[in-house]
């Protein structure tokens, strides 16, 4: 009875393994894109060839907003010509964008391991929120003024003066009541706090990364600091370029 079961437990094993779907690495389709393509030549290909290509050589999931693109006058046959040496796949694909729309700003971004293509008007409708840490960019660092000066000419001095008229010894006592340190420091207190800090760091992101996305412009977005905190509210390529870990 044991030998039966055991045979049944095994022949069952078995079959499941012959059914079970296959495992393999997880895709991240970000890190994909940075891969370096020995070469990438492309003549009058169309643009959906030329987004299938790097699709297959790089394993990256790539979706096209057709639609978006067509509206900004990009159909999949517009032809892509390019000549490339030991560039990422993400220029690559930059390149071929800036190339089939030089007038309509075309972008691509990374979003639950989706890169995505569309226009820049079609991602400005699209709005995530992310919160981010800033506590040491908005942190107040203490501004002395009247620093203590530095005078060691004035120190050496007084201490060869010390040394004649004792004659000998040491600078132990470097310079006797002349110090080289002339001044004692004071604290300024008219230090900017971490909220003052905060509104300019708000200020410095609103004028520098998409104005004319930011609510206080004109746009959609929005961006408020609390707490140490920004809390973004903006599309996904927008937080990339906040938070500096590319598209």
């Amino acid at each position: 009875m044991k030998i039966r079961k055991t045979l049944i437990a095994t022949a069952l094993a078995l079959s499941f393994a012959a059914f079970a779907p296959h495992v393999r690495a997880a895709v991240n389709s970000r890190v994909m894109m940075d891969q370096i393509l020995p070469q990438t030549t492309m003549n009058d290909l169309p643009l959906k060839d030329a987004i299938t290509y790097l699709r297959s050589v790089t394993g990256a999931n790539i979706f096209v907003n057709w639609n978006a693109l067509q509206n900004a006058g990009v159909s999949k046959l517009t032809p892509v010509s390019v000549s490339l040496q030991d560039v990422s796949a993400r220029k690559t694909l930059s390149l071929i964008l800036e190339q089939v729309s030089p007038q309509t700003p075309l972008i691509f971004y990374t979003h639950e391991n989706v890169l995505t293509i569309t226009t820049r008007s079609d991602a400005n409708r699209r709005l995530v929120t992310r919160v981010y840490p800033v506590g040491d960019l908005v942190m107040s660092v203490p501004n002395f003024t009247n620093a203590p000066q530095f005078n060691l000419s004035s120190a050496t001095q007084n201490s060869t003066s010390q040394v004649s008229s004792q004659g000998g010894g040491g600078l132990g006592n470097i310079g006797g009541g002349g110090s080289m340190f002339q001044q004692s420091g004071q604290q300024n207190a008219n230090t900017t706090t971490p909220a003052d800090r905060g509104k300019q760091l708000v200020k410095l992101i609103e004028s520098t990364i998409q104005p004319g996305i930011w609510a206080n412009n004109g746009g959609r977005a929005s961006i408020v600091y609390f707490d140490r905190e920004l809390v973004v509210n903006a599309p996904v390529y927008v937080q990339r370029m906040i938070s500096s870990t590319g598209h």
